[in-house]
């Protein structure tokens, strides 16, 4: 018989770790990074599920846990700051977003070839 508990609890620890170290990444910047670990984060969460499941079926509650429950409550709180550094990562690169594309209208008003007349003349 396998220890389902064991695993889960595993499951979760590397969830939260996961979840701090793309944290991290978000609150240095690394965008791409933190996107990475947390696509591997929820890949850690269905493994959880997985060993829940099979020890559930076994007649294992992992519900009643002390220690998974000590981890769940750290993944809340991280769950919070990911909220809140993911919606300021959206909004910083909605506003670069808009300042590409006012450049980028600039730049095609410029190279647009209208019937506008030359700054410069020559006069020699």
């Amino acid at each position: 018989m396998q220890d389902f508990a064991r695993q889960a609890k595993r499951a979760l620890a590397v969830y939260l770790e996961r979840g701090r170290s793309a944290l991290k990444h978000l609150e240095g910047g690394r965008l791409d990074e933190a996107d990475n670990i947390l696509n591997k984060r929820h890949a850690a969460f269905h493994n959880f599920r997985a060993a829940d499941v099979l020890a559930t079926d076994l007649g294992i509650d992992l519900s009643g846990d002390a220690e998974i429950l000590a981890i769940w409550d750290e993944i809340r709180k991280v769950d919070r700051e990911l909220e809140t550094s993911l919606r300021a990562a959206h909004e910083e690169t909605a506003l670069l977003y808009q300042k590409l594309r006012e450049a980028r209208q600039a730049i095609s008003k410029y190279r647009s070839g209208g019937t506008e007349e030359p700054r410069f003349t020559r006069t020699a």
